[in-house]
């Protein structure tokens, strides 16, 4: 079913729940994995033993950055934590033609 999947990774954090989540879909599918940071991201990536291919997008316009590089490189699924802001989020969602899989990234006692 899937092929590619692609993992957006904004600066900061690293996405856990996503990653590990992106990593099961990946394994389950036999899929490629590629990891695409948002900005300056692609170091935390690296010390976060992400064994995936990294890619670097501009921060800048980063929902259009995304889309133009999932859609141009074929990917078959797009995963983005909740830790990238809501209007991003949004902008991806209204956008994609590819399907989204938004993953919460707070554990269940941090809900509030």
């Amino acid at each position: 079913m899937f092929r590619r999947v692609l993992l957006a990774w904004s600066e900061g954090a690293p996405p856990d729940r996503s990653l590990e989540l992106a990593r099961a879909l990946a394994d389950s599918y036999e899929a490629e994995l590629v990891v695409c940071c948002l900005g300056e991201g692609a170091i935390e990536a690296q010390t976060a033993a992400v064994d995936a291919r990294i890619e670097t997008l501009p921060a800048k316009h980063a929902e259009r950055e995304l889309l133009h590089y999932a859609h141009g490189h074929g990917f078959d699924l797009l995963v983005i934590g909740r830790l990238l802001n809501d209007t991003f989020i949004r902008e991806v969602l209204e956008r994609a033609s590819l399907p989204v899989l938004v993953v919460s990234e707070a554990s269940a006692g941090e809900i509030e």
